[in-house]
C-alpha cells in the first residue's frame, strides 16, 4: 500500500502534495516516505501520537491526549475471525 501511495504522489511531488494517512503510513522508516526518493521529493513526516507512544520514524510529532478504548481483541476466539 505504501509503495502505491508513493507512486500516486510522485507526479505531484515537485509542486507540493500532502498525504493524510495513519501514522504507520507516514513514518519515514517504514511508510510512504521510504518509497519516495530524495531526488524526487522533499518529505516532512508528522505523526499525531498519544502522550505515551514512541516517536520513532517522524520528523515532527504532535502529542494528543490518550483515549481510553475497549480492547478490540477481547471477544476474539482462537481460530475464529473477529466480527467487524
Amino acid at each position: 500500500r505504501d509503495a502505491v501511495m508513493a507512486d500516486t504522489l510522485r507526479p505531484y511531488a515537485g509542486r507540493g502534495a500532502v498525504l493524510i494517512a495513519g501514522n504507520g503510513h507516514v513514518r519515514r522508516d517504514i511508510g510512504v516516505p521510504r518509497w519516495l526518493h530524495a531526488d524526487t521529493a522533499q518529505v516532512l513526516s508528522v505523526g499525531y501520537l498519544e502522550t505515551d507512544a514512541p516517536d520513532t520514524g517522524f520528523d515532527a510529532v504532535v502529542r494528543v491526549p490518550t483515549k481510553d478504548r475497549d480492547d478490540p481483541c477481547k471477544d476474539a476466539v482462537m481460530g475464529k475471525p473477529m466480527a467487524r
